[in-house]
């Protein structure tokens, strides 16, 4: 992961982010108390969702050509709210500062999707996306905990708009890493693949088009639905249950994020070795099962305990599941598809947090904490089956990735382009004495060779002989011209074409790719003449 600067920039920026994020939110609670009480504080998840949830909605980042430049603007945008905070603050306009807050929301709805999408088109190994995931989940949880630190101690020094102004910063230095990171134009959807309709229907259509995907979608949703539920718990469980009074509430919540930096670093260690589908299950049994043995045990070492490991449990999740959308939607829709998961967020947290009042109404906080500790086991079995089968098309993925990273021109190609030309790979057989091409006439696909040995012959005279992992075709691809060369099946050959157009956009829209591939066809066209010589 660190010897990508891409991946570093964009896990800065992620980090920063998060914290200023955090930093925002404390000084909003801040004004809000001061100005209307505990009425106006109650007030203020809402000014900051409904914003996030409307822009994810009409806003569909997938339609950007350039989504690195989307996370520019979204950051500068963040600077202005900021700045507009700190400018309200100052001469006293406490209702255009709740402005400021909810632009601040509204454009970093934008980050998560677009992250999720730019990661595969940056990372150039699965190990390396499952390791980018992991710093996700570790800038999230440093930004969590320093954000928020940062801002109350600026707050106690000198007021709320030092600490506005110092999230501005923070969000200018986050803008800064962002223009340093740049996808190349392999990795990218083309002009015809970006969405055109209405975004949340687009991305609802392609979510039930990858029914695997979207069960795995519906168990992330039941998982934040009970993370809306548990923060209703925390402060009955605190004051009323454990005896741990108000105090107690932040240090079961600290015991949440503390779970979540051990997580990250099991999930780290863990990566993709065994599959993400059990990392998933696990992720989903921990963060459940904990809250049934506070339920059953309401002591508070136990109850600390528990909350750590759902803390761990939810690094896990955001790794696994994560990273089986990522694989499992195509580069095309990952962004649509992840602004609608975005959306489900704010619905599902909503509706978790009313269906926790009305269980604890219902049936009280014993019965209640066990009810919905019982969710998350169920959501894991269920999504075990398509939680399985992402896997298994992940492997299949990664195992053509590794053929195609055996030829030189396409190893310096990220994930999101392998993905394109493991896609147009069309299985191809060759009996011995047939032509994978013939020379002088024109050629239309790039042909991999996985099994057998072919002879290449140019005027007449042998020049190159061909094995397993490697490829032929691209002089005349690249050229436009006839083929130079006859490539004749020696003994049987199995192996995969790709046609022109694929093959074009994906090598010709990274500049290294390029570089590699007139170099090859330099040093075949040398090997050729040397011959014929």
């Amino acid at each position: 992961m660190l010897r990508s600067r891409a991946i570093r920039n964009l896990e800065l920026a992620w980090t920063l982010g998060i914290g200023a994020d955090w930093a925002i939110l404390v000084v909003a609670l801040l004004v809000a108390y001061d100005a209307g009480g505990p009425v106006l504080v109650g007030l203020v998840p809402l000014i900051r969702m409904a914003p996030g949830m409307a822009m994810n909605v009409l806003v569909d980042p997938g339609r950007f050509a350039r989504p690195e430049r989307l996370l520019f603007a979204v950051n500068i945008a963040r600077v202005f709210a900021c700045a507009l905070i700190v400018a309200a603050i100052t001469v006293g306009i406490t209702p255009l500062v709740f402005v400021g807050v909810a632009l601040e929301a509204g454009v970093s709805a934008l980050v998560r999707p677009t992250m999720m999408a730019i990661l595969p088109a940056v990372a150039r190994t699965p190990d390396e996306l499952v390791s980018s995931n992991v710093a996700n989940a570790l800038g999230e949880a440093a930004g969590t905990f320093v954000g928020p630190l940062v801002a109350g101690l600026a707050i106690a020094r000198s007021g709320p708009a030092p600490a506005a102004g110092i999230a501005a910063a923070v969000f200018l230095i986050a803008a800064v890493a962002i223009l340093r990171v740049q996808v190349a134009d392999a990795a990218r959807p083309t002009q015809t693949e970006r969405p055109r309709g209405i975004p949340i229907r687009d991305g609802l259509r392609v979510l039930w088009a990858h029914r695997q995907a979207f069960t795995v979608t519906g168990s992330l949703w039941a998982q934040v639905a009970v993370r809306g539920a548990l923060t209703t718990y925390l402060a009955i469980l605190s004051v009323e249950v454990l005896g741990t009074g108000d105090a107690g509430v932040g240090l079961l919540g600290a015991a949440i994020g503390l779970g979540g930096l051990v997580g990250a670093f099991v999930a780290l260690a863990a990566g993709a070795r065994r599959g993400l589908a059990p990392l998933h299950f696990a992720a989903l049994c921990m963060w459940g099962l904990p809250i049934v043995i506070i339920g059953i045990v309401p002591v508070p070492a136990v109850a600390l305990l528990a909350l750590g490991v759902v803390g761990i449990g939810n690094a896990l999740i955001d790794v696994a599941a994560y990273t089986l959308l990522q694989r499992g939607i195509p580069n095309r829709s990952r962004m649509t598809v992840f602004s609608v998961f975005e959306v489900g967020i704010g619905v599902f947290i909503s509706l978790g947090g009313i269906a926790g009042s009305v269980l604890v109404d219902s049936v009280g906080i014993h019965w209640a904490l066990v009810i919905t500790g019982l969710v998350l086991p169920v959501a894991a079995l269920l999504s075990w089956r398509a939680a399985r089968g992402l896997d298994t098309a992940a492997l299949a993925f990664t195992e053509r990735a590794a053929i195609l990273r055996q030829i030189s021109l396409f190893r310096p190609l990220p994930l999101a382009a392998l993905e394109r030309l493991a896609a147009g790979m069309e299985p191809v057989h060759y009996d011995p004495g047939q032509h994978l091409m013939t020379e002088g006439e024109w050629g239309h696909e790039y042909v991999i060779i996985g099994t057998g040995r072919a002879d290449v012959s140019a005027g007449g005279r042998a020049v190159n002989t061909l094995g397993p992992g490697d490829g032929a075709g691209e002089i005349g691809l690249l050229r436009s011209s006839p083929r130079t060369a006859t490539v004749e099946a020696a003994v049987p050959i199995d192996g995969w074409s790709i046609e022109c157009p694929t093959f074009l956009a994906v090598v010709t829209g990274q500049d290294e790719s390029l570089t590699e591939a007139w170099a090859v066809v330099d040093e075949r066209l040398g090997r050729g003449a040397a011959m014929s010589a």
